[in-house]
């Protein structure tokens, strides 16, 4: 990273911050990974289309309305990530109040969900199986419904392989650090 990407990076932590909310924090800088994003020299996100033919800019900003505003001007590095995290407090918002038991769930399986999420979108997400078993309380079931969503125009993407792989990472993390467990007499002999 550059002096100046390195400056614009502490700026835009420093505005928002986590906003009080430890999933959007953590959730942030995955994004920042995970999401497409298409600048110019001078590093200036650009409108482009995504590997689905959906015209994006900045962190996968889909919103019209939004890319229309960025169209001629484009969008500087700390707008983009300001709408990413506006995005992400709306989708983490949304499944809070909309799925009772999102909110049963740890802060990294939120984290994961919202990027779940995020990426598929809020019709494809209500029809999903994956929130049938969030409903349900399945929880221990809801990576393997992650894992199938790896597909766009009905070829296995890697990048989104590599996303869910992430998520279910996420998923998988626990609260708390382990606690280290000595070995037992007959572990040690």
């Amino acid at each position: 990273m550059s002096r100046a990407s390195d400056a614009i990076q502490k700026i835009a932590n420093d505005l928002l911050g986590d906003a009080g909310d430890p999933v959007v924090a953590t959730l942030r800088p995955y994004m920042m990974q995970w999401e497409g994003k298409r600048t110019d020299k001078a590093g200036i996100h650009r409108p482009y289309k995504d590997i689905a033919g959906v015209e994006t800019i900045g962190y996968g900003i889909t919103d019209p309305k939004v890319i229309d505003h960025y169209r001629k001007t484009g969008m500087s590095e700390l707008q983009a990530q300001v709408h990413l995290n506006n995005r992400l407090n709306k989708d983490k918002t949304y499944l809070s109040n909309t799925y009772p038991n999102f909110n049963k769930l740890s802060p990294y399986q939120q984290a994961a969900l919202t990027s779940f999420h995020y990426n598929i979108g809020k019709g494809a997400f209500a029809k999903s199986t994956l929130r049938k078993r969030l409903d349900e309380g399945k929880f221990d079931q809801i990576p393997s419904e992650m894992s199938r969503w790896k597909y766009s125009n009905k070829q296995v993407v890697p990048g989104l392989v590599n996303r869910r792989n992430a998520e279910i990472g996420l998923w998988n993390r626990p609260t708390e650090p382990e606690t280290p467990t000595l070995p037992t007499k007959n572990e040690r002999n």
